[in-house]
């Protein structure tokens, strides 16, 4: 009752100085306010750069490659087990993007002064197993619903699957590792051998078309099939979280079998989705310049991945798309490929210099 009320707000002013009445609707701002907008940014726009002869076709970019004579080596890891390397000749083009994100741009000419070999696949567990028996890619599980302590999820393990969580320098003692083993200079890609040998004289974000090409027989993708990574111990459907495109189906959810999709011009497979790929760059700014010493694996700072993942959407996983991690991090959807160098003195040229 009003009475009661009084008394109650009388006895709360006395003993606990709350003047106000929690039975009181507070009134209305008196007018509305209008929301204040950061400036908008805006692009500035460079013409693309021109560099004579790219880019060009498949028929092009396998001549190129055959120009070695020999475009294919195998490296004996013992036990039968072995790494496939490709040839990747010397050449120039255009890096990044002018249509994708910050870090994508400025478009620039580089050149790849001397050829090198890369691994035609991405470094497997079995492969990985042979430098480090104990390493564990462990499971994927099954979403955030999941409690059955039975079943741990999706097996990354298995020997042709790529290794994962592994850090970057990790992947690193490994090439160090083969290098020994070999006599042979391995390292891992810098990041402008890494998007040169990816799109294979191609300037579209993929090798195998645009952002709206059905990607189901060259890239494992986020796909239709990760709405199956969602749901819980009972089988039944958890909520839907996990960003895809639904639109294509590459019949795969997790990481899958090295080389299960076509690969390039050049015979590289999964260079786009399936796991991310570490490179030997540091994570700075475009344009790449020799003079900021980003491939020095010396330099402190993140390293660069690239390639996307069985995760992520086509948006993420294009040739320039760029994202990076601390070199001690081992990420469950991150791995490598290897490549060997042709001279010790090869290094990554900007045409800007």
């Amino acid at each position: 009752t009003d009475k009661d009320n009084h008394r109650r707000l009388s006895l709360r002013a006395r003993y606990g100085g709350v003047t106000d009445n929690p039975e009181q609707y507070p009134d209305s701002p008196p007018e509305t306010r209008a929301p204040v907008l950061p400036p908008q940014e805006t692009r500035t726009t460079i013409p693309m750069p021109n560099v004579s002869g790219w880019p060009f076709d498949s028929a092009q970019a396998a001549a190129r490659q055959d120009l070695a004579g020999t475009t294919e080596r195998h490296v004996d890891l013992g036990n039968g087990i072995g790494v496939i390397l490709k040839y990747v000749p010397a050449g120039q083009f255009v890096m990044g993007s002018a249509a994708g994100h910050d870090d994508e741009f400025p478009p620039h000419a580089v050149t790849i002064p001397a050829p090198f070999w890369m691994s035609q696949f991405e470094v497997t567990n079995a492969q990985y197993a042979c430098f480090d028996a104990s390493h564990d890619s462990r499971y994927q599980d099954k979403g955030s619903w999941m409690f059955n302590q039975e079943d741990l999820g999706w097996d990354l393990n298995s020997a042709g699957q790529p290794v994962i969580r592994v850090s970057w320098q990790e992947a690193m003692a490994f090439c160090d590792w083969l290098s020994d083993k070999t006599g042979q200079r391995f390292t891992l890609p810098t990041e402008a051998q890494w998007e040169w040998a990816c799109r294979a004289g191609t300037d579209s974000p993929f090798y195998y078309g645009d952002l709206d090409t059905d990607f189901s027989a060259f890239a494992n993708l986020a796909d239709a099939t990760i709405r199956d990574l969602a749901y819980d111990a009972r089988d039944q459907y958890s909520p839907d979280l996990i960003p895809r495109d639904n639109r294509f189906n590459d019949h795969t959810l997790v990481s899958t079998e090295v080389g299960s999709f076509q690969g390039n011009a050049w015979g590289l497979h999964d260079m786009h989705g399936n796991v991310w790929e570490w490179t030997r760059s540091t994570y700075q700014p475009y344009p790449v310049r020799e003079q900021d010493k980003r491939h020095d694996p010396l330099i402190q700072g993140e390293k660069v991945i690239r390639g996307g993942s069985w995760y992520d959407r086509p948006k993420r996983c294009s040739s320039s798309f760029r994202l990076s991690y601390p070199a001690w991090r081992k990420v469950y959807n991150v791995g490598f490929r290897v490549v060997m160098e042709t001279s010790p003195t090869a290094r990554v040229a900007s045409a800007n210099e």
